[in-house]
């Protein structure tokens, strides 16, 4: 509750009385070029209305599903530097994507200029665990971000990033791997809204379809 609480703060709404965001969440999985590992991407659209269309605040949950860990890079080679949760130092103006894993609230990837993609507007107001060196050095399988866009947020209609809307979170994690973004969102208006967002490992479905096939043969044989 406590969180909660400090989200709804941080995008100065009310935590009773009020509908929820109309928020609606995918993702996307891209190889990245000269690595093993892929980005996968958590996308949010806030169909308006009385609700809104910008995403103001953010609690967000990365978990590595395979037992693996997450990619995270750090601001810089200094032992007591802290790690780039958030992209500030690693983001790529276009298509505006990390080199590792981060949480943050930016626009359309299209206009890299506009107020909506600014790293820095994103404030954090709390990591788990705490964003020290010692914490992130030896790797982690999950961290938590909890901050606010001071911005005035950013734009998550349909128009924007191809009708995917709004950048929430990015996991860079070693390809076929499996991966959970789960959390809060708040917006301009309306209560936030809660989200459990999992891309399944291939491995997984693989294994699956073997066993549905099995089991279509033996149906068959029968």
């Amino acid at each position: 509750m406590r969180k909660y609480a400090v989200l709804a703060a941080a995008a100065g709404m009310a935590l009773a009385g009020v509908a929820k965001a109309d928020f609606t969440f995918s993702t996307t999985i891209d190889p990245i070029s000269g690595s093993s590992n892929e980005r996968v991407t958590l996308w949010t659209i806030n169909h308006g209305g009385t609700t809104g269309t910008k995403g103001l605040a953010s609690d967000v949950t990365i978990k590595e599903l395979s037992g693996h860990n997450l990619v995270v890079q750090f601001a810089s080679t200094s032992a007591t530097a802290k790690a780039d949760l958030t992209g500030t130092g690693t983001l790529n103006p276009d298509p505006y994507h990390a080199a590792g894993s981060i949480v943050n609230l930016l626009g359309d990837a299209n206009d890299p200029t506009g107020a909506d993609n600014d790293p820095t507007a994103y404030s954090v107001v709390s990591t788990v665990p705490a964003n020290t060196h010692a914490n992130f050095a030896n790797g982690v399988q999950q961290f938590e971000v909890v901050g606010a866009n001071l911005g005035g947020g950013v734009h998550a209609d349909g128009t924007i990033n191809g009708g995917k809307g709004a950048i929430v979170a990015e996991a860079v994690i070693p390809a076929g791997d499996g991966v959970e973004f789960l959390g809060s969102m708040g917006g301009d208006a309306g209560a936030p809204q809660t989200f459990d967002v999992r891309v399944p490992e291939p491995t997984s479905l693989s294994l699956l379809g073997l066993g549905l096939g099995g089991l279509v043969l033996r149906r068959r044989r029968a």
